[in-house]
């Protein structure tokens, strides 16, 4: 009997150190970010139909700096680039276009759209900004200064658009939501 219990006590403890090799490497995948699922995703960038986003054009810069609030045009801290198409099917008026993302540390985000003539502009309900139908234009969200963006990380914005068919009112706004998750460069 003796010699069956030591058997199986033997069996228990080289299986249990195997175990516990193999516990202690996965944490240490775990802890130097080689099982991070994230750096496996592509880039992508998911609005409705109504808005087209061309997930080439995705740009993080990380440059940590910036004045609170940003200006339209200033500096390029903390910031996304992206090219957006109106594929609503007729001209709309933008209204509002704001950004926000889950890093800590990073200081409140302000969105800008480029006009027909190219410059950044803040769109509002007093001045909104007109996007025809199946045009492209750039949508910049600046974060101000807050925490320095790791090159080479992912990060993910949430982007909200407000609009209305330019031949209605803006009792008829419409609201987008967009999600962004694109590598820092």
């Amino acid at each position: 009997m003796n010699i069956r219990s030591q058997a199986a006590l033997e069996f228990l403890t080289t299986y249990a150190w195997a175990f516990l090799v193999i516990i202690i490497m996965v944490g240490a995948l775990a802890y130097f970010g080689v099982l991070n699922p994230s750096k496996l995703l592509p880039d992508r960038c998911n609005f409705g139909p109504e808005i087209g986003c061309n997930k080439d054009l995705l740009v993080v810069d990380n440059v940590n700096a910036g004045v609170d609030p940003p200006v339209a045009g200033g500096d390029t801290d903390n910031v996304l680039t992206i090219r957006l198409e109106n594929n609503a099917g007729a001209p709309i008026s933008v209204t509002k276009v704001s950004g926000t993302t889950e890093v800590t540390g990073l200081g409140k985000c302000y969105a800008f759209l480029t006009n027909a003539a190219g410059s950044e502009t803040a769109p509002s309900t007093a001045t909104p900004t007109p996007w025809g139908n199946d045009e492209t234009r750039t949508l910049v969200v600046e974060c101000v200064a807050g925490s320095v963006l790791t090159p080479t990380e992912k990060i993910k914005f949430n982007i909200y658009i407000e609009y209305y068919p330019s031949l209605a009112t803006n009792t008829f706004k419409k609201t987008v939501f967009g999600e962004v998750f694109t590598t820092i460069q």
